[in-house]
């Protein structure tokens, strides 16, 4: 019995081995016969090739999509790489001819059929050569996330480029510093040689002596092959080797325009030293997308550093720096006490870049304080890396206040937390100023409070902002993007992100709001103000806290002005807001302030060109009280409504009415929601009606319409606002009669009525009809990020 156990495992024991041979047999030769193979698909040389994607930057307005890739160590050589770019519903591999060295990277931009807007992933494989010669493509080496991935600056921060490293170099690859090799361009005809020069023996032609700026294929000359003339920007298409269409810029041609920071050698008038704080000198220019600035060739100032985060050592280290320099904040927890009403603790009028060591880790205290007065001489200014928390008291009505003139100025990476009081007041009105409005850029942002009525900001524009034409897509705004605003109450009350006034312009975009709202202040609503210019709101999550069923009235606060709102989302009661928006015109049912002491009733009343109360007698000069006519005729401040040109002072005249007068109402009412510029002499305001689209119920992803408030007085805001006429909103089955459509450029209806508007997702453009049958450009957005933001 035990010698038949014995045997019978030796048996079981040879016929494993057996089995075994027999399956690697197998094995080798389906692996042989696929080495064999003409177009194989693997291969043991893949194995040892590998790939990452070390940067994404994603450009919906160019349709653009850049990869920064890097190869990892492995024995074969990569001689190309198939890019796969996926969306729900279409897919497009680009194949590129690349070699690239083991750790060697590269960058790479590609320009999509498909819209950009809608990638929810990127893949690459290598394509490499065998042993025979025959090319070879790897499976999946990596795969990018565009939904939940982290889109990287390309070349990535931290390395040190090369100035010029291509130099006269026309193609091939070269060490790019330490950012890897850049690729300084590849030969239309002949090859590549050691110096970087395309070698050929014919003269060939070029896309200029053609009059093509776009496209490929083109026959080129007595040279073999063809010519690439590349692609166009800004959302254009590619039409007979002309871009046509699409945002309505051009890069490269010099003139800066709507959806464009700068273009070729037009910097919008900025030099190293006032295109952003930390810069002394140097030479500026502008990217090749025209979306950004670069900044390799700056010369960064002096670096300050304060010996603590405390007030004395703070303004120590500011008063010994100079414009372009950088003051440096340890970290740490400082309070800074009040020193008096209305007296800031720090008054800044330089040129410098003021950074804390991070918004956790330098914390500024203030104990009923007045921080800082930060006044622009026509300079740049920044505030990064700050935390502040603690009183403001009744000292002061906001805690940092800003005024005068920035050629740049950026407040970023800081965090506001719990506070009692505004943060920040912008461009405070000051009668007679002459400087024009602030414009700059709020990003990344974390404000946080647990009381209700608080608000973050106060901007003021420029009321003379409606005497100029609409300006949708350019700088020319107060921008607030990237940032967190949240107000930790329980009721239904909220607060505002920012209020407005004076003929303000506000970009608000991609930023996170919980249980506050953003609005502004119309015309009469102030004394001697005129309400908001300008708006763009767009790609805004809303949202209400947990266990808060109302979160007030309204997620966005329409009083006034014309713009655009889309791609926001917004819970709505009874897990949210109310309304998604709310109307109002102040002087509807109310009495406006001087000189708007008057409703907007129909009722035809005269006042002075420039909209100001004025002395009564003298040189009838403007005025906001008695105390700006001391000694000026019989002293006060009186005339708000005119009879004649000599009581409107200098330069101005005695209009004959208030507002427009067109129907019972009085409507429109001045500055009112759809009203745009003044013309110069009569001072009758231009229709400029806002467009509302794509925005979304965070719960079921419906679209949202534009709410006119109905407040059960009369008249209503129903009398002054109507659709198709002052506002456009989203219509599905949009035909071109009214509404508003959106969609493919292709899909654009070819009839239409005046004054509807259509947004091409596939430029990131909007469309209005501006005569019967005649699509113009109206708006494309100014480039995100903002330039300013990708500047270190």
């Amino acid at each position: 019995m035990n010698n038949k156990r014995g045997l019978s495992t030796i048996i079981m024991t040879l016929i494993i081995i057996l089995i075994s041979l027999v399956a690697v047999g197998i094995f080798w030769v389906v692996v042989n016969n696929l080495i064999k193979g003409g177009t194989e698909e693997v291969s043991f040389g893949r194995l040892t090739l590998s790939a990452e994607i070390k940067g994404v930057d994603i450009e919906n307005s160019s349709n653009n999509v850049s990869l920064l890739i890097k190869r990892n160590v492995g024995e074969g050589d990569i001689t190309g790489m198939k890019f796969i770019f996926y969306s729900d519903d279409k897919n497009e591999i680009v194949e590129q001819e690349i070699q690239l060295e083991e750790l060697e990277q590269e960058s790479f931009t590609f320009h999509l059929t498909m819209n950009v807007s809608l990638l929810t992933k990127i893949s690459i494989a290598p394509i490499f050569s065998s042993s025979d010669g025959k090319e070879s493509v790897g499976n999946i080496a990596d795969t990018f996330d565009v939904k939940t991935g982290t889109r990287i600056v390309i070349p990535p921060s931290g390395c040190t480029p090369t100035t010029n490293p291509c130099g006269s170099r026309i193609c091939g690859n070269i060490a790019n510093g330490t950012c890897g090799s850049i690729s300084c361009g590849t030969c239309s005809v002949g090859t590549c040689n050691s110096t970087g020069q395309c070698a050929t023996s014919c003269v060939p032609t070029t896309c200029e002596a053609l009059g093509h700026n776009c496209g490929s294929g083109y026959a080129n000359g007595t040279c073999a092959g063809t010519l690439d003339c590349g692609t166009c920007s800004g959302g254009q298409t590619c039409v007979g080797g002309t871009c046509s269409g699409g945002a309505g810029y051009t890069c490269g041609n010099n003139i800066v325009e709507p959806g464009e920071a700068c273009d070729g050698t037009n910097l919008s008038g900025y030099t190293c030293a006032t295109v952003a704080a930390g810069f002394a000198s140097g030479s500026l220019s502008c990217n090749s997308n025209c979306r950004s600035y670069v900044t390799t060739s700056c010369v960064a100032g002096n670096t300050i550093n304060a010996a603590s985060c405390s007030q004395t050592d703070v303004q120590a280290a500011i008063n010994s720096a100079s414009d372009g320099d950088i003051v440096q904040v340890p970290a740490g927890s400082c309070t800074w006490t009040s020193p008096g009403d209305y007296q800031a603790r720090i008054t800044i009028t330089k040129s410098i870049l003021l950074r804390g060591n991070g918004q956790d880790s330098t914390i500024i205290n203030s104990d009923n304080a007045r921080l800082f007065s930060i006044t622009g001489n026509g300079k740049s200014f920044r505030m990064t890396g700050i935390g502040f928390t603690g009183t403001i008291g009744s000292t002061g009505v906001a805690l940092i206040w800003i005024n005068g003139f920035f050629s740049s100025l950026r407040v970023d990476h800081c965090n506001f937390f719990n506070l009692n009081g505004r943060d920040f007041m912008v461009g405070y009105y000051t009668p007679g100023t002459t400087n024009p409005a602030i414009t700059g850029l709020f990003d990344h942002i974390n404000f946080t409070n647990t009381q209700a009525a608080v608000p973050f900001m106060m901007y003021y524009g420029r009321s003379d902002s409606w005497l100029y034409p609409d300006d949708l897509g350019t700088n020319n705004a107060l921008f607030i993007e990237d940032s967190s605003f949240r107000w930790d109450v329980v009721d239904g009350s909220n607060d505002m992100v920012s209020d407005a006034e004076h003929g303000a312009k506000v970009v608000f975009r991609y930023n996170n709001i919980t249980h506050g709202f953003i609005g502004w202040h119309d015309t009469g609503s102030t004394p001697q103000s005129r309400g908001t210019r300008l708006f763009q709101l767009y790609n805004n999550n809303f949202f209400c806290p947990a266990g808060v069923s109302d979160c007030g009235w309204r997620a966005m606060l329409l009083r006034g002005g014309t713009g655009v709102i889309y791609n926001n989302v917004i819970p709505i009661y009874p897990t949210g807001y109310e309304f998604p928006s709310a109307t109002q015109i102040f002087r509807s049912t109310q009495l406006g302030g001087r000189p708007w002491r008057n409703y907007c009733d129909g009722t035809t009343e005269r006042v002075c060109s420039d909209f100001m109360s004025h002395c009564n007698g003298g040189d009838y000069r403007s005025c906001e009280g008695d105390y700006m006519c001391a000694g000026v005729g019989d002293g006060t401040c009186s005339i708000d409504q005119c009879t004649q040109d000599s009581q409107c002072g200098s330069g101005n005249t005695c209009l004959a009415k208030f507002d427009g007068q067109l129907d019972s109402f009085g409507w429109p009412c001045r500055d009112q929601i759809g009203r745009g510029q003044d013309d110069s002499i009569t001072h009758v305001q231009a229709s400029s009606p806002v467009y509302w689209w794509n925005n979304k119920k965070q719960s079921d992803n419906s679209q949202l319409a534009l709410y006119v408030a109905v407040r059960g007085a009369t008249p209503e805001d129903t009398d002054y606002i109507k659709p198709n006429r002052d506002y456009y909103t989203y219509t599905s089955g949009f035909t071109g009669a009214t509404g508003m459509g959106m969609g493919l450029r292709s899909a654009r209806p070819a009839t239409c009525t005046t004054g509807v508007g259509y947004f091409a997702t596939d430029e990131n453009t909007l469309y209005t009809c501006t005569s019967t049958n005649t699509w113009n450009l109206h708006y494309a957005p100014f480039p995100y990020p903002h330039p300013i933001s990708l500047i270190n």
